[in-house]
């Protein structure tokens, strides 16, 4: 019985009972269920599962076994679609050169623990699912109707071995798409072919990589260009992104990547092609080491109900990109978004997801510059706000709209990072807690250098709560919050050592109540307001060791409550200070000692409250400066019955 009809009777089973056979091995191994991952319809029973067979492939060591190993994959799905049950085809122990692609097919299992199975110098994939082209009686597998959605393969496991590629061979290692319930387990994946990633995935329900390593495939030294994750989880809809598929852009559902190990590559997991609408859902990422990595661990473009959680990632360039759309490059095309599917002949319409519904927590990370990496940054959370209309990848007009991010929570991280933090732009509804950020071992190379904050808002970000965060050494900020960017509360906040200041809006930014942070040691303010910045209110803060001031209101900039319950000591410049034509309701409540100028000064700005109930002391010139074209009602308390001035 040739293939194209025992795929034919496979599916007519599967039509007529509902039952997708499962191994043993498979469901011993399994992830946790979530609602979906499978239907009951594809859930095995005990008693078939008991039926699971082997097939073992008598081979030489040292032997080309590409025909052999494809020829015993076939008839093990031939035996799996007869017998309702899933075969494994053993090979033993040994070293192996696979000059030809092995193809799997579905209810079958690969077992090559104990193997090395090295790719040759031809043009070829070592392993994919289908096939690409004409195959024992099959034509366009992969890129026909029958391999739509998730139906091409239906439980496939690879199981162990070493797998080395070969820079002479320009064809992706691994390309696994269309398929449901797919499993590699226990494998090393050493190397890579040349321009490529080194596993390929798309339109897969249920995909679970576990205890795998990933190594020594950095593309970039010979290629000169980025962008190869180890594990890439892409998007079928345009031939440019991903070849020899069906383009039906059918995202990815269901993904758990957990305990794998990555050293001495590129980029670790992602994705870095978009289809505009279309969403990759349910996906962990956990517990896996990233060592040694060009660009970034992690980047998750158009992700949904995504966790990422207890990775350890040591000297990369980037920590974990969380993404809803992509940046232009040179001019204004934007060559990894897309709005079509099959190759520019189909719009996919498909509404806008921005809540993400996602986690970044507990991972630990050292990022170190590297030249390769677009941007030196521990996390980054990001949509954008496509002003005008462009071209896509497909050449196709991506419409003006703003694609921001929303839903994702940021907590218990701890970042050692040679450039940026926390980097949140374009965001809304987000929280970033609970994370211990230090910048350490900035590189003279590196040209933005002096340009790294701790935790940066940029442009368009609403609601963002900052909490509770340790922030220590950054050449710039602790928080940096600017261009029409609003923070929902800045509470709870330890930042020291850093080369500006500890808290900074600027340029129209606002936040909601500044309060109960611990700022110290800071070369410049401790918190400062700058251009039309706006505060709720600014209490309970404890402000020490400055260049400059304690808390800074500058240019147009308002608090709409009060200044209070802060404790300002030993700065160099004044403890509170309104400037050029600022505003703020009451200064109440302070504690004020040890200033290098004034205590309070309000110049060319005013107080719509009073100014009352503060403690100074040790203040080096005036307690309160109120300049002629200042307004203030200061009112004394019995504990403070120095001299206070009204400027003449």
């Amino acid at each position: 019985m040739h293939l194209k009809r025992v795929t034919e009777m496979k599916w007519n089973i599967f039509k007529r009972t509902g039952c997708v056979l499962i191994a043993s091995a498979m469901i011993a191994a399994a992830a946790p269920q979530v609602t979906d991952t499978l239907p009951i319809s594809t859930v095995m029973t005990a008693q078939a599962a008991s039926k699971s067979k082997v097939i073992k492939l008598k081979v030489k060591d040292g032997a080309k076994i590409g025909k052999a190993l494809d020829d015993a994959l076939l008839k093990a799905s031939k035996k799996a679609a007869k017998e309702k049950t899933i075969y494994t085809v053993k090979v033993p122990k040994g070293t192996y050169v696979l000059d030809r692609t092995l193809h799997m097919f579905s209810n079958t299992t690969l077992d090559v623990t104990g193997c090395t199975l090295k790719s040759d110098k031809t043009f070829h994939n070592l392993l994919i699912l289908g096939t690409n082209g004409k195959y024992k009686g099959v034509d366009e597998f992969n890129s026909s109707k029958k391999a739509k959605g998730y139906t091409s393969c239906v439980n496939v496991k690879i199981k162990g071995g070493t797998w080395v590629g070969n820079n002479k061979n320009k064809a992706t290692p691994f390309r696994l798409a269309h398929a449901k319930n797919v499993t590699l387990e226990g494998m090393t994946i050493k190397g890579g072919n040349y321009a490529c990633h080194q596993v390929e995935t798309a339109a897969i329900n249920g995909l679970y990589i576990r205890k795998c390593t990933f190594r020594d495939f950095k593309p970039i030294n010979y290629l000169g260009k980025g962008h190869y994750e180890c594990i890439q989880i892409d998007i079928p809809c345009s031939s440019k992104a991903y070849k020899c598929c069906y383009l039906d852009g059918t995202p990815s559902k269901n993904i758990e990547i957990t305990n794998c190990k990555f050293t001495n590559v590129s980029r670790g997991v992602g994705t870095h092609s978009q289809l505009v609408g279309a969403y990759h859902d349910k996906i962990k990422i956990t517990d896996n080491t990233f060592t040694n990595l060009q660009e970034e661990a992690i980047i998750a473009l158009n992700y949904t109900n995504c966790t990422i959680a207890r990775n350890k990632i040591v000297n990369a360039g980037g920590g974990i990109l969380f993404e809803n759309a992509k940046f232009a490059g040179s001019g204004s095309k934007i060559d990894s978004m897309y709005t079509t599917v099959f190759d520019g002949k189909k719009a996919y319409k498909k509404s806008i997801v921005y809540n993400v519904n996602s986690v970044i927590a507990d991972n630990t990370m050292t990022i170190v510059y590297s030249k390769d990496c677009d941007r030196i940054q521990g996390i980054r959370v990001h949509g954008l706000n496509v002003d005008k209309a462009c071209k896509g990848g497909d050449n196709k007009t991506i419409p003006k709209k703003n694609y921001y991010i929303s839903g994702v929570t940021v907590k218990n991280n701890r970042i050692t990072t040679a450039g940026y933090g926390i980097f949140i732009d374009d965001a809304r509804n987000i929280t970033c807690t609970g994370n211990t950020i230090t910048q350490k071992a900035v590189s003279a190379k590196d040209s933005y250098k002096q340009k790294y904050d701790g935790i940066f808002l940029s442009s368009g970000c609403r609601s963002v709560k900052i909490e509770n965060n340790k922030i220590s050494g950054f050449m710039r900020n602790g928080i940096f919050i600017m261009t029409d960017s609003a923070a929902g509360s800045v509470k709870g906040n330890t930042i020291s050592s850093c080369k500006k200041h500890g808290i900074y809006l600027y340029d129209s930014a606002s936040a909601g109540n500044v309060t109960g942070n611990v700022i110290k040691s800071c070369t410049e303010q401790g918190i400062v307001l700058n251009t039309k910045c706006k505060a709720a209110s600014i209490t309970d803060n404890e402000l020490s060791g400055f260049g400059g001031s304690g808390i800074y209101i500058n240019q147009n900039s308002s608090v709409s409550g009060d200044i209070s319950g802060n404790k300002v000591s030993s700065t160099e410049g004044s403890g509170i200070v309104l400037n050029n034509t600022s505003s703020v309701k009451n200064i109440s409540g302070n504690t004020i000692s040890d200033m290098g100028r004034y205590g309070i000064f309000l110049h060319s700005s005013r107080a719509y409250g009073v100014v009352k109930d503060n403690t100074l002391s040790q203040i080096a010139d005036m307690d309160i400066r109120i300049s002629s074209d200042s307004v203030a009602q200061v009112i004394a308390s019995d504990e403070d019955e120095e001299e206070q001035q009204q400027e003449e």
